[in-house]
């Protein structure tokens, strides 16, 4: 059974904006709902489809058209066992897909006629439609590499591989001369497809690398080998030409046996965790790059009020300021110590709030690691300042410190008024 991995995000059909977003909790919430009118009217292709939980981050995914079948599960706590001798004996040709999900990006196997992830966006596209979220959809993309030859037919054992070549390839051209006959014979053939199969469990390196060196660049439109990183390792296809998803092969037949080897596989994958990263940290998602530019943002209004009042005030008047020093770091640190207040008391109610569908809804759209973000940047900004304010009741302060404190004295304000921007800005569109 094939474990394909996808990388997954929300999208806003009108906003054309992508974001992040873990699935778990969503779909924990659907399966843990004990609405069975609502769980039993999801339909794909007029067959009844269902999820059932196996752990937090475990799912079983299937899909029948059979009645009794449909009564028998939305009234007992089946294992997929009993369901697929359900389906066994109701002559139902459906069998269970098995879903890990983790943040940003899910393992997805499924049996012969089982449904596939296709479905499984339906599925739960049908859900975000069922919540009232026309708006957002949520779209899975296979997570695709490519090795370069030299790398590939280096790995230390090589199971499989298999070729496409257009016939002006060199590969192609040889082909053609063995067979022999006139150029018009081939004019509508576009392409050879070669497999080498080892014999069990051999090792066919050496004669991949001989068909590999009478294959050109040009024309070689795939190139697919399976092979092991390591000795002792599992077999993994890789791509050499055209990009192929990140896969492994689950042997496992029991339910709890395949749960473990798909954890197993998923952990071990090397290359996974690094097309994960390049997923999570993609431009076209908005959320890490709005994070940053309003950081910036954030940070530049301190320097830039200190020069712009650096050229509108005399120097005379600058000087006098620094005299007061000890009563302005006073009133800094005073004023620093309530807005911290104020921020304790905001992340308090937010995380109160947590089960309802304002908290909810601030995670669908992606803002609420933003937001928990700009909180930090606020409360350390604002300790930073207090922290400076305390140095400058000393003599030994510079007028360096005290520009410095009152600089970012500026930015903790401008951090806790964007946050409570974002706030209500986010309270207004979530309705």
């Amino acid at each position: 059974m094939k474990l394909g991995y996808f990388g997954y995000c929300f999208a806003h059909t009108q906003r054309n904006q992508r974001w992040l977003f873990d699935l778990r909790p969503f779909l924990n919430g659907f399966c843990s709902y004990s609405n069975l009118e609502f769980k039993n009217g999801i339909y794909y292709g007029g067959e009844n489809v269902y999820l059932l939980p196996r752990g937090r981050d475990f799912f079983i995914f299937l899909i029948t058209r059979s009645q009794e079948i449909v009564r028998k599960i939305n009234s007992s706590n089946l294992s997929v066992e009993e369901i697929n001798d359900l389906l066994e004996a109701e002559e139902q040709i459906s069998f269970a897909s098995y879903v890990l999900v983790q943040q940003n990006w899910l393992a997805f196997a499924s049996t012969m006629h089982a449904p596939r992830i296709k479905t499984f966006s339906v599925f739960v596209n049908e859900l975000l439609e069922k919540c009232e979220k026309r708006s957002i959809r949520f779209i899975a993309e296979p997570l695709l590499h490519t090795m370069s030859r030299e790398e590939a037919l280096n790995l230390p054992f090589i199971g499989q591989a298999t070729l496409r070549v257009a016939k002006e390839n060199s590969l192609g051209d040889m082909l053609l001369r063995q067979f022999g006959g006139d150029p018009e014979d081939y004019q509508h053939l576009d392409s050879f497809e070669l497999t080498l199969k080892p014999m069990r469990r051999k090792d066919i390196r050496e004669a991949v690398q001989k068909v590999s060196q009478s294959a050109s660049s040009d024309g070689l439109q795939i190139f697919r080998i399976r092979a092991k990183d390591e000795i002792g390792g599992a077999l993994q296809d890789v791509w050499i030409e055209g990009k192929g998803q990140i896969a492994d092969w689950i042997g496992s037949r029991s339910e709890p046996d395949i749960r473990e080897e798909i954890n197993e596989k998923a952990t071990a994958n090397v290359l996974l965790r690094e097309k994960i990263n390049e997923f999570s940290t993609n431009d076209d998602y908005s959320e890490a790059t709005l994070t940053l530019l309003m950081l910036l943002a954030t940070l530049a209004i301190g320097p830039a009020t200190s020069l712009i009042y650096d050229a509108a005030v005399p120097i005379e008047k600058r000087l006098a300021l620094y005299s007061s020093k000890s009563e302005i770091a006073q009133l800094v640190a005073a004023l620093s110590f309530t807005m911290l207040g104020f921020l304790a008391t905001a992340i308090t109610l937010l995380f109160a709030l947590s089960d309802r569908p304002l908290f909810a809804k601030y995670q669908q759209r992606g803002h609420l690691d933003v937001l928990l973000f700009v909180h930090l940047a606020a409360v350390m900004i604002l300790a930073a300042s207090t922290g400076l304010a305390f140095t400058n009741f000393s003599s030994a302060s510079t007028p360096m410190a005290f520009r410095c404190m009152l600089m970012l004295f500026v930015d903790g304000v401008a951090a806790v008024l964007l946050l409570m921007a974002m706030i209500a800005n986010l309270a207004r569109n979530s309705h």
